[in-house]
This record gives C-alpha cells, structure tokens and sequence, in this order.
C-alpha cells in the first residue's frame, strides 16, 4: 500500500493488485494465442485447450484483481475502506476513535523469512479487533514503515508493531473459537 495523501486532518493509503493481474492476463492471452494458432495448423482438438486457458484466465483475474483505498479523516473522524473487485465494491466506515493503532500481521517462513500483512487494530465493544487493509502477504517490510507513519499520525507513535498474534497464530495455539456462533 502506497501512502497518497499524508496531511494534519487527512491520511488516505491505495493499493492495487493490477501489476500481478496484468501479468497474469499476459500469460494467459500468450497460452491461448499459442493453442488457438495450434488448433487451426494441427488439430481442431487442441481448440478445447484455448478454451481451458481462457476460462481459467479469466477466472484467475477476477480473483486477483483488487484496488484498495484506506482514508482516516480527523475532520468527520471516520474511517473508510473501500475495496474494489472485477465483481463489486465492498465499503464501510467506522469511527476513527475506535482505531488503536496500525499494526503488522508477521508470518514466518522457514525458507523465505518473513511477510507482513497490514492491519488496523480497533477498540470495539467485544474487544480488539484486527483490520485486514493490506493486500495479503508480502515480503518486503514496507507494512512496518507504514504502520510506523499512521501510528504517527494517530498519535501513538511508541506502538509496538508485530508484537501481537494474528488469527492464524490464535487458531493454531486453539486460543480463541473462530467458529460461528448462532
């Protein structure tokens, strides 16, 4: 996630998966260019082969695809996140004063190291709540400078970042019940 507005009264993050769907809509129009000019040269056979491709191609996009937008407001002290899909827009708001602090999921990888996920970390009435906003998993340690700077610009700049355990660690350790209730 990228920070695209960082002002006293406005702090507003996006992000996109677009590189990674372009990459894999590369990749599937190369494929079925291939198995189409195959179909017609060899067989009409192969023309279910670029079919598959294509299908699955689409699919794979429609899944990937994903441009996020986090904004913190202090002048209507809200919260709002917006994820935008092939399929649909998901948004909601949510008082700034009950965000705690940004914070990092960190899941360790014994060949690779580590990844960091970002997430707001909420005072609700059934207690602390972690806020997904990043775009999954990713290597780099930019989740940590970036929840540095939103710790900053909500004020608690002493937070400690990726000391908390994420839902994965909880559900492993059988701590907390994720199962629906009802």
């Amino acid at each position: 996630m990228h920070i695209q507005t960082n002002s006293t009264q406005l702090f507003k993050l996006c992000g996109s998966s677009g590189i990674l769907t372009a990459m894999v809509a590369s990749f599937c129009a190369a494929g079925f260019a291939i198995s189409l000019y195959a179909g017609i040269t060899v067989s009409s056979r192969v023309f279910l082969a670029s079919c598959i491709i294509v299908v699955f191609g689409v699919a794979t996009c429609w899944v990937l695809f994903q441009k996020t937008e986090i904004t913190l407001n202090r002048a209507s002290d809200t919260v709002t996140v917006s994820k935008r899909m092939l399929h649909g827009t998901d948004s909601f708001d949510m008082p700034l004063s009950q965000v705690a602090q940004a914070d990092v999921d960190i899941q360790r990888k014994q060949a690779k190291g580590q990844a960091y996920r970002l997430v707001l970390v909420t005072d609700s009435p059934t207690g602390a709540e972690r806020l997904v906003i990043g775009h999954g998993f990713s290597e780099g340690p930019n989740s940590v400078t970036t929840a540095r700077m939103i710790n900053r610009w909500l004020g608690v700049p002493e937070a400690q970042i990726g000391a908390a355990p994420f839902r994965e660690d909880l559900r492993a350790a059988h701590l907390i019940d994720l199962k629906p209730h009802g």
